[in-house]
Order: structure tokens, then sequence, then C-alpha cells
């Protein structure tokens, strides 16, 4: 292997030729480099000494290790090196740097094409390392400066460490699905599976039985002590918040928001022009996710209106959805918590409140955070999906297309095709599915999980769920969520990618020897 190095590093490279490779290695690999002023440094030895250990064909699946004759400076005339004054009075490059300069272990991070934009992206003329190692030179730090920035997790000899082999574990156990096949289920020659359903876990029971093994679970009575649960009615929220406080409300017709229907069905379908060359790219070209229409008012008028059910009547459902309690609700902040059995390991991203007339329906997609949702008042029934094999749900990029409502008449227009795509729905109507077109679909595995006042679900990361709300005697439904960092990442829309565990929680995993 040590032959391979030296036989690599021996082969100049131009500094363009340096600046380009190093722009085009970033998007598959994370990039270790060297930047060396003087030949056989003390650094140069360390470093070379460092790789004929580190360094196989497991390592250089994931790291690119290299040499650059330094210094050197982008197009815009900065240097690449961290330490470097520049001296614009001469055009030597190496006097224009020598005398404030000294050679640099750097890290570029592994920065992979944007996959969520069918646009072509623009093409950099420089990069900044993400990082300059300041360490001891012993293997030990060093080989803990690379997993750090590279995200990886060998020891200073290039074998997998404890970590490492506790990730792959958890990743290889991950493939379970239910029993039942979504086929036969719509045949009616069976019925869906039910979520577990547990009662006041223990921290450590949640993370090994539930986080780890991205496990949906419904927990019993998990809000019971809320005084959320007690307090909260229209009348409350209305009088607890500031009668002008704004609130941004969607409007869905019959209580469906995000469905997927046929591009023909809408009124600027034969004008619409949509670049060919993301056009061409779409898996289904004549289908576009249905974004709600929006409306601005009071929360005191939206709750007057769930109320009275005027936009109800008329088959206009009103939904405070993905709205954060503390941006808009923060005078009932004291009135719930988060649950210790997440909390104790998870990172909180934001809470949100989802308010209606208990009359919607959220069609099938995912959400790319570990999820708590909490029922305060009516119900939720979610039919969930695995993702582990999302090319059974068509998992893709989807044009979008934004509805139009009128107050006056309360009435919806089919007039807002985007030049935007949804990269988180499924094409696929679980009500009304057709296999013919969608026939991977036959074998996916659903669960249904209902839940109702003070219960939780646990929802991992990229489950697809549909949700149905039903309405409590009071005639609305409420409930809060807390979103996560997940502890289980993917990259998307991608069906083929797998679940890898999130680098953040590397060290969460000592917990689940």
């Amino acid at each position: 292997m040590m032959l391979y190095l030296l036989l690599y590093f021996c082969l100049p490279l131009t500094r363009t030729s340096q600046i380009s490779e190093i722009l085009s290695l970033r998007s598959d690999s994370c990039i270790i480099a060297l930047l060396e002023l003087t030949e056989n440094s003390t650094l140069g030895t360390f470093f070379d000494a460092f790789l004929s250990e580190f360094d196989n064909p497991v390592v250089s699946e994931s790291i690119a290790f290299r040499k650059y004759e330094a210094p050197f400076e982008w197009s815009d005339g900065t240097s690449l090196l961290a330490h470097c004054n520049t001296d614009g009075n001469n055009d030597d490059i190496k006097y224009k740097f020598g005398k404030n300069c000294h050679s640099e272990i750097v890290a570029f991070k592994k920065h992979p094409p944007d996959i969520t934009c069918l646009f072509p992206p623009p093409v950099p003329d420089k990069v900044a390392f993400e990082a300059v190692y300041k360490g001891h030179l012993n293997f030990e730090d060093f080989a803990s400066f690379v997993n750090v920035n590279c995200e990886t997790y060998f020891t200073s000899d290039g074998g997998l460490n404890e970590l490492g082999v506790m990730k792959n574990r958890l990743e290889k156990e991950l493939p379970w699905k239910y029993d039942v096949r979504f086929e036969d289920i719509i045949n009616s020659k069976a019925e869906y599976p039910r979520c577990p359903e547990i009662a006041d876990p223990t921290t450590i029971q949640f993370l090994k039985d539930y986080i780890s093994k991205s496990r949906p679970v419904i927990i019993k009575n998990a809000a019971q002590d809320w005084p959320a649960l007690q307090k909260w009615n229209l009348n409350f929220l209305k009088s607890s918040i500031p009668k002008d406080r704004k609130v941004h409300i969607k409007v869905a017709p019959f209580g469906e928001f995000e469905g997927v229907e046929n591009i023909t069905l809408w009124k600027d379908f034969t004008g619409f022009n949509f670049p060919s060359f993301v056009k061409d790219q779409l898996k289904f070209p004549d289908l576009v996710v249905v974004r709600p229409a929006t409306l601005d008012m009071t929360f005191r008028e939206f709750v007057e209106s769930l109320a009275s059910r005027d936009y109800a009547k008329a088959n206009a459902s009103l939904y405070l959805e993905y709205s954060s309690i503390q941006d808009y609700l923060e005078e009932t902040t004291s009135d719930f918590s988060e649950f210790e059995f997440i909390a104790d390991w998870l990172r909180l991203d934001s809470t949100n409140i989802w308010l209606s007339d208990g009359n919607t329906l959220g069609k099938l997609h995912f959400d790319p955070l570990d999820n708590i949702l909490v029922m305060v008042e009516g119900e939720k029934e979610l039919t969930l999906f695995d993702p582990f094999n999302n090319g059974d749900l068509y998992e893709a990029h989807i044009q979008e297309a934004k509805l139009k409502f009128s107050i006056e008449t309360k009435s919806f227009l089919r007039e807002g095709l985007q030049q935007s795509t949804s990269i988180v729905m499924s094409p696929l109507d679980i009500l009304k599915p057709n296999l013919k077109m969608f026939p991977n679909a036959a074998e996916s595995r659903p669960v249904r999980c209902r839940i109702s006042k003070g219960d939780a679900l646990f929802l991992p990361a990229f489950w697809w769920h549909e949700v149905q709300s039903f309405p409590s005697d009071n005639q609305f439904n409420l409930a809060i969520n807390f979103w996560y960092d997940p502890f289980y990442n993917k990259e998307f829309p991608c069906p083929d990618c797998q679940l890898n565990v999130n680098f953040k929680y590397r060290q969460l995993m000592k917990k689940l020897k």
C-alpha cells in the first residue's frame, strides 16, 4: 500500500489541476490533504507514516488522501492555506505567501450533489476546507481528526472501531417488515396490522427497542399529566392568544391535503412552461402534488371559523399545520413538556401545533425527522409504511401545483402549476390504489396506528404515513408534535438509498451495548 501512495505522490500536479481535483473529488469523497510548502517536512513525514498504517481499500471508499504543493491560490487570489498573509506586490506565488505560511493538513468534507433540486447546480471556482489539523503528531489523535471530519469509524491502523462495528450491526438489523402485504389488504384477504402499544417506557428501553430499531410505537396516556389536556378548548385558546396574532392557514377541498392527481385537471396545463431538462428527469411527468391554498388571518378569526363551520359547510377545510407553537402560541408553552424517554437521547428540532375541524386527511408522505405526535383533542389514525425499500412507494420528484381559493365564494380553482417539485410525497393513493400503475406497492407492508387524547406516537424518520383525523365531541382536532434530529438518516429522494446512523449520535451508540 505504501508503494502505491509513493507512486501517486510522485506524480506532480499543476496548481490548476490541484484545484480542479479538489473541486471534483469532494463530491464523492472526504479529502484529507497535506498542503506542503517544502518537501520532506516533519508534517509530511508524519503524513506518509500514518497513511502506511491507515489507508486501505475500505478506507479509500470514503476518504481521499492527497498531497498538494503549497501554497496556491484560488482564482480570486485567496490562499488555500489557513495561515498565510498575502503580499499583493509580487506575482511570484512562492514569494507572495512564503513569509507567513507553513505546511498544513486540512479536511474537505464530502459534499455530494444536491439531489433535492433538478436544476443544475452552479459550479464553484473555490471551496473552503472545514478543518485544519492542530493536534499532536500521533496516530490516535490524527485518526480522530479524520473520523470527525469524514464521519467515519476507523482505528488508527485503518480497521473498524467499536462504534463502527455497532453502527454496521444496527443498520444490518433494520430491514424488518410487518407480515401482511398491502395487496392482500386491498383484496380483503387480510386486515391491517396494528401498532404495538406500551406504557411509561424507561429511557433506555425506548432507545434500545424503538429509536435504534426505527420501530413505531404508541405510548398510551403519555401526556395524561399535561395541563393542556384539561385546559385547551377553542374558547381557552382564543382568549389566551392576543387577538391580533396572525397565523398562516392552509385550505383544501373536502379535507384532503396534498394528494397527487393528473396534471391535465389544471386550468393552466396547456400554457405552462416547465423547463424540459427538469421535466425529462421526472418519473411521473403527468402527475402533480396538490398543495393547499393559503389564507392569512388572526388566530381568533381562525378559531371562530372552526367553531362556526362556515368554511366546512362549503367543503373547505382550514388547517393550522406545520406551525411552531413558540411562534404562534407562545403563551401556552407551560401547558405541555417533552417526554424524558426521548428528550434524553435526541436533539429537539421544533415543536408544532396541528389544529383543524377534525375532518382532514394528510396524504401519503414521509418526514426526515424523528417524530413524537401527541393527541390533545380528538383522534388520528395513521397508516404507515416502512422506509426500507422506498421503491415500493415510488419515492421521486413530483411537480407541485398550488390551489387558488376565493374567500368570497369559498371555492377552489386549479390554476397554479409550479416550477418546483415535491420530494417527500408518494404518487400512490392508498384509498384507491392503482397497482397496474404502481405494481411495486403490492409488496409493501403497512401498519395502522390510532391515537386518542393523551396518547403519543413515536414515528421514526422516513416512515411513510397517511394521517386521517377525527374530531372530538367538541368538533375539533388538536395535536402537538415534537420533531427531532433523526437517529437514522438517508439521502432523498433516492428510492435505493438505505438508512444509516446519524453521525451526530455516534456517542449514543455506546448506550446500546
